[in-house]
Order: structure tokens, then C-alpha cells, then sequence
């Protein structure tokens, strides 16, 4: 089925059936009625756009939105957040190309590589599905002709580049700090954590805690990782030396947790467990999981609607993070 035979069978105009089925009914007039008949038939009838054939005229073509997911540690929160994005992106009608980067952390290259395949495949709007750290390129000859989104930035202190069109920040630094703060004030300590948290704690002292090694493959099973991490949880805890566990991410987090409730430990009451992303599964865990939340997906969401329908947004988008208090932990007032 084309355009062509879909105006015959509706007995409209070929331009009609077009402005219809590319989303810009409502930019040249067309009824809410009449775009809505188009699609519902062309749905029905099987209609498949060209997408070559409209690369190749160019309708549209630099609009098309780039959705580079970043993988690794942090798909808890990223993968329902590209889930978001697509929809997003469908319901209104915007054309869309989802590139995946892998092992970003431990190969910086990897994401080079992506962004000049995207650049190479006429892309020229690309939205950031994931977070960035110290690692991407500062080249700005990469960004040339490129107009990026990186929603979920994670190293605010080296700056903003000038090259990213809009960039969205949280105070992870400052939150950790607090919250490692808040948990020895409040008798909840010794903490055990991972250097990826330890790192983020300014001026971090012996007294708080024993830190583990991350692993360097980011791509490992993390509910494995949790489990084994559940041995030196358990020494720790008998020796009087871990009453708080503070996880890189909800997987480990929830591995850890799933081990220790087989061991007879006691959650949160002997040990407590605090995960970070706030996965969408965070309050089905044996025992619900306490989580840090990030304001990437607000901060991507608010990106994409500028996208597609022009609403304001700054260079710079600031939220600060969020710990959701459930059972897993005891109750923070000072973080509340």
C-alpha cells in the first residue's frame, strides 16, 4: 500500500495522506478528523513509510532524533528511561534511530566510535540515554554540525562543554557526602560500600567504613556481583564493622540482599541496604529496596518535549537527587 493508493481508497489528495502521515497535519490545517481517518486506515491497510526514500529527498531528515543508549552499571534506570524516550518519540509522530554504546567506562573509544557512525548516518539531533562521565571525548571537532542532549551528566566539576546544546546535572557529590554523614550521625554506621560510592564522599575517614573494589567489567551479571559482595557483608557485620551497605546500583544491591536474607540476616534490622537508580522493580524486592533516584529521566523528558514541541529549555538543568526510604533501611529525617 503507497500514498498514492491511500488517497485513491480515501479520496483525498496525495499531499492530504503525506502532511497526515508525517505529523505536520496540524502545521497546514488539516482537521484532527481527517488526519486521525488517514492514520487509522493506513494502519489498517499495512502502510510501511520509505525511509530511505525520505533520507534521500530529505523531508525531515535532519530532524530525525538519535537516541544513544550508554550501557552499563546504570541500565536500572536507563533502559525504562529509552523505553520512555521511544514512546515518547512514537506517540508524537517523530522519526527516530536508537544506537547502542557498550563498555563506554572501560573503553572510552566505544563511544567516539557511536557518535561518528550516528554523525555518519545524517543524524545530527542526538539525545544522550544514559549517564557520561570524566571518560567522553572533549574533541569538539566530534561535535561539529552535532546538536547533543547529555541529560544525565555525571562530572559537573570539569564544567559544561560548549558543545552540548543542553545538559542536565544532579548534586551526587554533595548528596553522598550527606547522606554517609547522616548515617554515622544517626548510629548507622560502619557503612560498607564500593569505590564508585566512597569516591563521590568528600573528605571520607576510616571511621565510616570498609570500600570495595568495582568491578572493571561492566557488562557482568550485578545480582552475582551483590551475592559474593554478601560474604565480606556478613565477616564485616560479625566483627561489629558493617551495619549500612551503600550499592553502585539496585542490582548488586538486591543480589546482596537475596544472599543475607538466606543467611538469616536480618533487613534492615542487623544490616540495612541503600541501592541507587530507584529501579521500577525497587518495591517488589523480598524486602523493598531503599534507593537513590536521579532526575535523568525528568531531565530527558524535558529534552525530548523540547524536541518535539518547542517548550523552553536551558543549557544547563539542575535537580538534586532523592533518597525513596522503604524497608530495606532505616528512616533518614535529615535526607527525608
Amino acid at each position: 500500500m503507497t500514498i498514492r493508493e491511500i488517497a485513491k481508497e480515501l479520496k483525498l489528495s496525495t499531499a492530504t495522506v503525506s502532511l497526515a502521515l508525517s505529523g505536520e497535519g496540524a502545521k497546514y490545517n488539516l482537521s484532527a478528523k481527517t488526519v486521525e481517518r488517514v492514520r487509522e486506515f493506513a494502519k489498517k491497510s499495512g502502510y510501511v513509510p520509505n525511509r530511505l526514500a525520505i533520507k534521500l529527498f530529505g523531508k525531515k531528515a535532519d530532524q530525525t532524533v538519535g537516541l544513544l543508549f550508554m550501557q552499563g552499571s546504570a541500565d536500572d534506570r536507563t533502559t525504562p528511561l529509552l523505553n520512555h524516550a521511544m514512546r515518547y518519540l512514537t506517540d508524537n509522530h517523530r522519526e527516530f534511530q536508537v544506537y547502542s554504546c557498550h563498555d563506554f567506562y572501560s573503553n572510552p573509544a566505544a563511544y567516539v566510535n557511536t557518535l561518528q557512525y550516528m554523525r555518519g548516518m545524517g543524524l545530527r539531533i542526538i539525545v544522550v540515554i544514559g549517564p557520561l562521565n570524566q571518560n567522553y571525548s572533549m574533541d569538539p571537532k566530534l561535535y561539529e554540525g552535532l546538536e547533543i542532549y547529555a541529560m544525565d551528566f555525571d562530572e559537573a566539576e570539569i564544567g559544561i562543554p560548549p558543545f552540548f546544546k543542553s545538559v542536565g546535572l544532579c548534586n551526587r557529590r554533595e548528596f553522598h557526602t550527606r547522606l554517609v554523614q547522616a548515617l554515622i550521625a544517626q548510629g548507622q554506621g560502619p557503612i560498607l560500600t564500593q569505590n564508585a560510592v566512597r569516591f563521590l564522599v568528600d573528605d571520607w575517614k576510616d571511621e565510616y567504613g570498609v570500600s570495595l573494589p568495582d568491578p572493571t567489567d561492566m557488562s557482568k551479571d550485578f545480582f552475582s556481583i551483590g551475592r559474593k559482595l554478601s560474604r565480606t557483608a556478613l565477616e564485616l557485620f560479625q566483627q561489629g564493622r558493617c551495619r549500612t551497605f551503600l550499592s553502585h546500583n539496585d542490582r548488586i544491591a538486591t543480589g546482596m540482599m537475596s544472599a543475607l536474607l538466606a543467611k538469616g540476616i536480618r533487613i534492615p534490622e542487623d544490616i540495612q541496604i541503600i541501592g541507587y537508580n530507584d529501579s521500577e522493580y525497587a518495591d517488589y524486592t523480598a524486602i523493598p529496596l531503599s534507593s537513590v533516584r536521579s532526575p535523568a529521566e525528568k531531565h530527558t523528558m524535558q529534552a525530548l518535549e523540547h524536541l518535539v514541541k518547542g517548550t523552553p529549555l536551558p543549557r544547563t538543568l539542575f535537580s538534586p537527587l532523592e533518597l525513596v526510604q522503604r524497608k530495606s533501611s532505616r528512616l533518614l529525617e535529615e535526607l527525608s
